[in-house]
Parts: structure tokens; sequence; C-alpha cells
């Protein structure tokens, strides 16, 4: 069965990433590229499907490719090489499971349809930002075992959220 998975903020080949306060428990930036890649292959099969909400990687090297999945990336501000995706957006809107879901690397206030139930997805903020409604920051440093969301982790965690006024 397919697989749907959500991320953020990898922050490959990243070195100051590993100076901030987040869950990455690294000395150097190779061991942190190589958990995330390790992370990668041991949880997504070829036929799922991973949509990575930006800062994939801070330099040119392509560290995608070769990992298993559907890829499709919507940038962030750190995204200068996106070799190894199946589709680029800066923005996305899918549905999945008759939920309509905003995809974005950064956090927005009202996103489209939020007043009816839909979520949104993003990263950027490192788990320090914790919005109304059905919204979650899916970047690694969010999840307790700092590694990628499914669609049911998501749905476990947002899906009864209370939005005020929601037409649900």
């Amino acid at each position: 069965m397919n697989k749907i998975w959500f991320t953020s903020d990898l922050h490959l080949d990243h070195k100051n990433i590993l100076k901030l306060q987040t869950n990455r428990d690294f000395v150097f930036i190779e061991e942190n590229n190589e958990h995330i890649r390790n992370i990668w292959k041991s949880m997504v099969a070829e036929e799922d499907t991973v949509f990575v909400l930006g800062d994939v990687c801070f330099s040119k090297k392509d560290h995608i490719s070769d990992l298993p999945g559907n890829k499709v990336l919507i940038k962030g501000n750190h995204d200068y090489n996106v070799q190894g995706f199946a589709s680029v957006h800066d923005y996305l809107e899918i549905k999945h499971n008759g939920i309509f879901i905003v995809l974005f690397h950064y956090p927005i206030t009202y996103w489209n349809k939020s007043h009816y139930g839909s979520w949104h997805l993003h990263g950027h903020t490192h788990g320090a930002f914790m919005g109304n409604g059905r919204i979650m920051d899916v970047g690694l440093d969010n999840h307790p075992c700092f590694r990628m969301f499914s669609f049911d982790e998501v749905q476990d965690h947002i899906g009864d959220a209370y939005i005020v006024g929601a037409h649900v």
C-alpha cells in the first residue's frame, strides 16, 4: 500500500544547523546527513510519496535522487539545489483521503479552506510555532523521534484540532 510522508528542514550540508537548538545531536554535518538518509531509506518504499516542505540542502550536492519514493519539493528559503524531485513547487494544495491539505514552507495564519476543515502543513520554524486550527510543523526537528511524519501521524495530531467558526 502506498504511503504518504511529510517532512521539512532536512538542512543537509548546513553546518550551522548543528549550532541551533534542535533535536540534532551530531558533532559533524556528515553525521546529520547520513542519519537523515538512513531514516528515509528505512521508512520510505519506492511506491510511497514524500512531500518535502523546504530547506533540503545547503549545497549543490544531490542527496535526494537515490532515495526511494516519489519525491515532491515545496521550496524553502535554503533550497539552492532541487535535483532528484519528481516536481518542485513554491506552494501546493493536495487532497488525500478526502482531506484538503495546503503545503507551504512557511506557516500561514489563514490558509485556503481553513474554516472548512482543511489542513496546513509547513516547516521553517523547527517546532517553535504553534498556530490555531489544523496546522502543523512537519519538520524533522518537530518529530519526537527526529524523522518524517506519516499521513496517519499527522491525522492523529491535528485531525480533531479546534477551529473557531469551522464548518466541518
